[in-house]
């Protein structure tokens, strides 16, 4: 048991260095996970937002709608525009076009239309015009940004930590052989 004792240290690192990273992983698979809210333009849809905060507009260019596979460029046609208000008030959200980012997942293609920041929950209308043909748009927390940072953060503390503890292991053992002989 005193042999075991002098690794206490060790193990505790590899067993942090573990659990930091698989918070790591796990963050990173949220980023994929289905929170958002779909829907079909032109037109109106109505969107519910439980938690104020930053949200990307995401347009599917491959996609499925009414059972059928399309695709479609991923800049939306000139003339389109897309305004979100808030209801009943009708007090508008404004949507920043910023860089131009994609992902792909289970077969759907989807590039960032822009970002919007809702003050409060509620619900919000979405009205698009300009498109001749349905488009699906996918509307998502932002969460690149605060998954990036909880990746990067959770996952080099926990490779520092599992490498720590490795090398620190190693240390003990040299020591206690030196010891022994």
């Amino acid at each position: 048991m005193q042999k075991l004792a002098r690794f206490k240290w060790p193990i505790l690192l590899v067993v942090i260095g573990i659990a930091l990273n698989i918070v790591a992983v796990i963050a990173m698979l949220d980023v994929f996970r289905g929170s958002g809210t779909s829907f079909l333009a032109p037109g109106e849809a109505s969107v519910t937002i439980t938690k104020p905060g930053d949200y990307t507009l995401w347009h599917e260019t491959k996609t499925l709608i009414d059972g059928q596979f399309m695709s479609f460029p991923d800049d939306l046609p000139s003339g389109t525009t897309i305004k979100i208000l808030k209801q009943p008030e009708g007090a508008a959200v404004p949507l920043r076009r910023g860089g131009v980012s994609s992902m792909e997942s289970g077969g759907t293609r989807r590039v960032s239309v822009g970002q919007l920041t809702f003050s409060s929950p509620g619900q919000y209308q979405v009205v698009v015009t300009g498109l001749t043909e349905k488009h699906a748009f996918y509307l998502d927390e932002a969460k690149f940004l605060r998954m990036f940072l909880r990746v990067m953060v959770s996952g080099l503390v926990g490779m520092l930590s599992l490498f720590a503890g490795i090398g620190s292991g190693i240390y003990v053992l040299v020591q206690s052989s030196k010891r022994a002989g």
